[in-house]
């Protein structure tokens, strides 16, 4: 275990005392926009549980629209009315608890949604559709529909379909798993999946740019070897298998563009570096080469950006550096805290976002990729960490540690926007839950 326990435990807490740039730390941000008057006229819907997943999805974009206003004084107004068609005529049953996030196609007749969107005091209508409402999948409905809306207005991407994947003994309300495993669930904590069913402590856990495919480290109980082994899920054949178990640790991977390579932590070599390992050759190309151990890489999604802690200051930092070399233009870009934990790249590249050990506990802070505009996103929200990016660069979901009683902590994973406004708690979520990973 000697590698585990240098890389993992040693490393965060040697020389805490050392030098940290307090004149750095900032305040927690607030952000200044305008936003457009909302209003969701739905007098001829009645749909009732779609509706409240409309009004949920867009209430988190508060940075573009304000949902909390009348009619008269609205700059979009969004007629929603329910019409019934003459085929196959659907009606809701008990089967209304199933859900499923794919969407279903070629139905005919049923219950529909028509949506009007109309600029202030016009009585033409710049968008209208009609969506399908499919009982058994009410949650998908209202995403869909809250998505058109958004999109139809913004003319930008949205997160209502996306997923995230995290770490958790979630098991039932009073016997928590032995072992943390992987799960999945849509953005907002619901319509959970259990991924993996394997003995041993799961860490890191990533999923490729195309959805398909799902990497995480494993320290294997079952075996006498110390090494961490990286281990690759498809996650529609469900085939799991050992991708790499070079002595040491193999851990930390994230997908680069395309997909067919990882950047990873490896220390085979006898000390901890950032490598490339293309995932058919198993061909590991070094990034790093220093006497500190570099661990925990984030790469932009253009693929030429490399963010990643190193001990090369006495203490774990963020350091950053180009993808074209082995030590290509490194530098460190982070000197707030005791030390750094976690860093991840925006969708665009230009920011960083990190947990720092500042006043016995970690919050969460951003930084260019330049190690300009530090701005501080938490502060006295219990302990925060394991951020990520929503794939529109607009929200964050993190893992926050709360005390609720002086015997007793719970572990969850809360959304905030860009800024660090705490938006929601997934309280669909059970167990004790870490480590989330935001994809499409």
């Amino acid at each position: 275990m000697r590698f585990i326990l240098s890389l993992f435990f040693v490393i965060l807490f040697t020389n805490m005392s050392a030098f940290s740039n307090e004149a750095d730390i900032v305040a927690v941000g607030e952000a200044s926009f305008e936003r457009i008057e909302l209003y969701l006229d739905s007098t001829e819907c009645a749909c009732d549980d779609i509706l409240k997943i409309v009004n949920e999805d867009l209430s988190l974009y508060k940075n573009f629209f304000n949902l909390d206003n009348n009619k008269a004084t609205s700059s979009v107004l969004v007629k929603l009315r329910k019409i019934i068609t003459e085929e196959n005529n659907v009606t809701e049953s008990a089967s209304t608890t199933v859900d499923d996030s794919k969407p279903k196609v070629g139905l005919k007749g049923g219950e529909e949604i028509e949506v009007e969107l109309f600029n202030k005091n016009a009585e033409v209508p710049f968008y209208s559709s009609t969506i399908n409402i499919e009982y058994d999948r009410l949650r998908w409905t209202g995403h869909e529909l809250a998505g058109r809306i958004f999109k139809s207005i913004t003319k930008k991407d949205h997160i209502f379909h996306s997923k995230i994947v995290f770490i958790s003994d979630q098991g039932d309300e009073k016997k928590p798993l032995k072992f943390k495993q992987v799960f999945i669930s849509d953005f907002d904590g619901f319509n959970v999946t259990k991924m993996t069913d394997i003995k041993g402590h799961i860490l890191s856990p990533a999923v490729s740019n195309d959805g398909k495919k799902l990497v995480y480290s494993l320290i294997d109980n079952s075996t006498s070897t110390s090494n961490v082994q990286l281990r690759i899920l498809d996650l529609e054949t469900k085939v799991d298998k050992v991708l790499s178990d070079l002595s040491g640790i193999n851990s930390g991977a994230v997908f680069l563009p395309g997909d067919k390579e990882l950047v990873l932590t490896l220390s085979h070599s006898g000390n901890a570096e950032i490598y490339k390992l293309n995932i058919f050759t198993k061909r590991i190309t070094p990034l790093t080469n220093h006497w500190a151990a570099d661990v925990d890489p984030s790469v932009s999604s253009s693929g030429d950006r490399l963010v990643f802690l190193s001990s090369r200051p006495g203490k774990p930092m963020i350091y950053a550096m180009s993808m074209k070399g082995i030590e290509k233009s490194v530098r460190r870009i982070s000197f707030v805290g005791e030390f750094n934990a976690t860093p991840r790249f925006s969708p665009s590249g230009g920011d960083i976002v990190f947990s720092s050990w500042l006043d016995n506990r970690f919050d969460l802070f951003k930084i260019s990729f330049d190690g300009k505009n530090l701005s501080r996103l938490t502060k006295d929200f219990g302990s925060n960490e394991d951020p990520s990016y929503s794939p529109d660069g607009e929200f964050i979901a993190f893992t926050s540690q709360r005390i609720i009683n002086k015997n007793k902590e719970k572990k969850t994973i809360y959304l905030m926007d860009k800024d660090g406004e705490i938006l929601k708690k997934l309280d669909q979520l059970k167990g004790k839950c870490q480590s989330p990973r935001w994809f499409k």
